[in-house]
């Protein structure tokens, strides 16, 4: 199965801004909710709420991730990766690195 890590540090060569803000507006203040992880662990959906709420989509099963977000920076713009789109990757990421499978696990809000 794809790194994971190796995919979220290919992605932030070119996003590295929108990374940052990803994991420090997303991730670390916990706007994930209502997670939900495919059993092949490859397509990782979640709600990313804030002023309004998101679906995110991840699907992880190309050499790239695909990232799905339906916010006015994501949504009919499939060359742009989001925030919220980043900050489920690093989620994953984390969940990956923790040896959860994170259909279980999700950040309290």
């Amino acid at each position: 199965m794809l790194q994971f890590r190796e995919a979220a540090e290919r992605i932030a060569e070119d996003w590295r801004p929108v990374l940052r803000r990803g994991e420090a507006e997303v991730l670390k203040q916990n706007r994930l909710r209502d997670f939900s992880v495919s059993s092949d662990g490859a397509v990782v959906m979640a709600v990313a709420s804030g002023s309004q709420s998101y679906t995110v989509q991840l699907d992880l099963h190309n050499q790239l991730p695909t990232c799905n977000c339906n916010c006015p920076s994501g949504r009919g713009h499939p060359d742009r990766v989001c925030k919220h789109s980043l900050g489920l990757l690093l989620w994953r990421c984390e969940q990956l690195s923790l040896g959860s499978d994170g259909s279980d696990q999700g950040m309290q809000g």
